[in-house]
C-alpha cells in the first residue's frame, strides 16, 4: 500500500510548493521576455515588467485600484494555492480519499493569505484548494489557550514519505539563496533568466542597489556595458505606488524594469501582519533582527 495510505495527518513544510512557484515563475519570466523582444521589434506596445502574484495584499490592490496594470502580474499560482492544488489532487489520490474529504490548513505570516484561499480561482468543483489559513500568531495563541509548549508536541520525520511527495531536485534547487523567504522570486528568477537568456552564471550575492530604502531595490545584469536586465524588489503601499504610477502614465519617470517582486508588506513576506512580534527584551531586539534570526535558525535546521 502507499505510505499516505491510513494517515490522518501529515505535516510539511512548504518548501517545495515554493520551489515550484519559482520554477513555473522563472520560465513565465524567460517567455514574457522572448516576447517583449518581439513585440518591441514589431512597434508594438511592451508586455513587460512581470509583476510577481504571490502576495494577496499586493493583487486585491491591483485589482481594485489600478485594473489596468493586471495584465502585467504574473499567472503563476501562489505557493499555498500550489500545495493545495497538489494535495487535493494529487496527495488525496494517493492516499485513496476524495478531494473534498482532504482538508488543507496552511500557516503563514500574512492574513491576506486568507483572503487567497477564498478566491473562487483556487477552487475546483466547489472544492477549495485551501480549507482554513491560520496566522503564526493565531497559531501561537492557539499553543497558548491549549497550554501548549512547541518543545513538547510529539514530532516523527517519516522518511517513507520523502519520495513519494517531492524529489531531491524540486527540494533543493541546488543554489544557496534564501528563496522561500522574501527576495526569493527576484533571487531566482534573475539567475534563471541570465543563464537561460544570456548564457551568464551568476553566482555569490546579487548586487543589490538600494533606491530610497531597502524597501525599493535593484538589481541589474550588463553585458559589454549595456543593461539587458534590470529587477527590482517593491516592498510595502509606498512603493507599490510609484511602481504603478510609473506603469500607468501618472509619473515622468517610465518603468524600466523587466522583473519586479511586489509585496505589500514593508520588508517583505517575513513581516507580514500575522507574523509574531518580538517581545520586549533587555536588550530590546527588533523587529526585523527577529525575523532574521529566526530565517537562519530555520536555514539551519532545513
Amino acid at each position: 500500500s502507499h505510505p499516505l495510505r491510513g494517515r490522518e495527518c501529515i505535516v510539511t513544510d512548504g518548501m517545495w510548493a515554493v520551489n515550484i512557484a519559482l520554477l513555473e515563475q522563472a520560465q513565465e519570466f524567460v517567455e514574457k521576455f522572448r516576447e517583449n523582444q518581439r513585440r518591441l521589434a514589431q512597434g508594438d506596445p511592451p508586455c513587460l515588467p512581470l509583476l510577481t502574484s504571490a502576495c494577496p495584499g499586493w493583487v486585491c490592490y491591483a485589482e481594485k485600484t489600478h485594473p489596468e496594470v493586471i495584465p502585467y502580474v504574473s499567472t503563476t499560482m501562489p505557493p499555498q494555492a500550489i500545495a493545495g492544488a497538489v494535495i487535493k489532487r494529487h496527495f488525496a489520490a494517493l492516499a485513496g480519499v476524495p478531494p473534498a474529504q482532504a482538508y488543507h490548513l496552511a500557516v503563514y505570516a500574512c492574513f491576506d493569505k486568507k483572503l487567497e484561499a477564498a478566491r473562487p480561482d483556487f477552487a475546483v468543483d466547489g472544492v477549495r484548494d485551501t480549507d482554513c489559513v491560520l496566522s503564526s500568531v493565531e497559531l501561537l495563541q492557539i499553543l497558548e489557550r491549549e497550554q501548549l509548549k512547541w518543545s513538547e508536541i510529539p514530532m516523527c520525520v517519516d522518511a517513507s514519505l520523502d519520495g513519494p511527495l517531492v524529489t531531491k531536485e524540486l527540494y533543493n534547487l541546488g543554489v544557496e539563496s534564501d528563496f522561500e523567504s522574501s527576495g526569493g522570486y527576484l533571487e531566482y528568477v534573475m539567475r534563471f533568466a541570465a543563464k537561460e537568456l544570456f548564457g551568464v552564471e551568476l553566482t555569490g550575492p546579487l548586487p543589490y542597489k538600494a533606491r530610497r530604502n531597502l524597501n525599493w531595490q535593484e538589481v541589474t545584469l550588463e553585458l559589454d556595458g549595456k543593461k539587458v536586465l534590470n529587477f527590482a524588489l517593491a516592498y510595502g503601499f509606498q512603493q507599490i505606488q510609484n511602481i504603478t504610477r510609473q506603469l500607468t502614465g501618472k509619473t515622468k519617470a517610465q518603468c524600466s524594469y523587466d522583473f519586479v517582486e511586489v509585496m505589500a508588506c514593508p520588508s517583505g513576506s517575513l513581516n507580514g501582519g500575522g507574523q509574531i512580534r518580538a517581545a520586549q527584551q533587555t536588550p530590546p531586539e527588533a523587529n526585523r533582527d527577529l525575523l532574521q534570526r529566526v530565517q537562519q535558525t530555520f536555514q539551519t535546521h532545513l
